[in-house]
Formats: structure tokens, C-alpha cells, sequence
């Protein structure tokens, strides 16, 4: 029941980085355990496991900091957009949050974000997360 409750208030866009992360771990799983059948004794095995345990701490130290709300939410409308020249596949957009301080964040390029919607960011330690559209009634009307 409490799974269910923390399920509802963790964003969307965090749990599909999970989905993601455990969809990789299952592959790189099937994968070698059919490298394995294929070549045995080669040590396709043991590389798997290694990895898949690996994959594995990094995605339960991810669903502890989503499912903890370990990140900071930036709500806001995009002032300005600027491409980074010294990494072209990165923004740096300045945020104007509700009461009008202008923040700053630099977000990979990837993202269709555009100048005058409103967005909500997701962060930690400066470290960009995800983002998703909100409408602007949510934005103003934000208790």
C-alpha cells in the first residue's frame, strides 16, 4: 500500500528511467546467458553476471533516490535558450519560476524544449534529470 502511495507521487518520467535502466539489465542478461549456451567455458557467464550485478546497485541506489524524492523540481516558464559551444549537444536555458527569480540549467539538446512554455525540471546536485511540460493554469495556480 505504501509502494502504491510513493508510485502515484514519483513523475512519470523518472519511473520510465527506471523502466529503462531494469529493461537494459535483462537484456545484457538474456544476451549472455545465450552467449554462454552458444560458447561455453568462454566466461560469457561470469562477465554477465558481473555486469548485471552492477547494473543492478545502480538502478535499487536509483529507485531509493526517486522513490526518497532526493531531487529538486524546477517549475517555470523558458526565458532563454542558448546552445553551449563548448558542448553543442547541451542548452542552457534560463528558467523564470513563479516568483520571478531567473534560473539557470543546462540540459542536453535532445529535450523539444521551447521559448515561452512552461516546463517542470527535475535535478539533483545541478545534474539534469528530466523535464515534462505543464500547463500554464498549473503553473499559476500552484499552491
Amino acid at each position: 500500500m505504501n509502494l502504491e502511495k510513493e508510485l502515484k507521487s514519483t513523475p512519470n518520467i523518472l519511473l520510465k528511467k527506471s523502466g529503462i535502466e531494469a529493461g537494459i539489465a535483462i537484456v545484457i542478461l538474456f544476451i549472455g546467458l545465450t552467449m554462454e549456451s552458444l560458447y561455453e567455458g568462454q566466461g560469457f557467464l561470469r562477465l554477465t553476471i558481473f555486469c548485471v550485478f552492477g547494473l543492478s546497485i545502480h538502478l535499487s541506489c536509483w529507485l531509493l533516490f526517486i522513490f526518497k524524492h532526493l531531487y529538486y523540481v524546477t517549475e517555470g516558464e523558458v526565458a532563454e535558450i542558448k546552445i553551449l559551444k563548448t558542448r553543442r549537444k547541451w542548452w542552457k536555458i534560463d528558467i523564470k519560476t513563479s516568483n520571478g527569480d531567473l534560473k539557470q540549467m543546462i540540459i542536453p539538446i535532445d529535450y523539444a524544449i521551447k521559448k515561452g512554455k512552461y516546463y517542470r525540471f527535475y535535478s539533483k546536485n545541478e545534474f539534469f534529470l528530466g523535464a515534462e511540460e505543464i500547463e500554464k493554469y498549473d503553473f499559476l495556480n500552484k499552491d
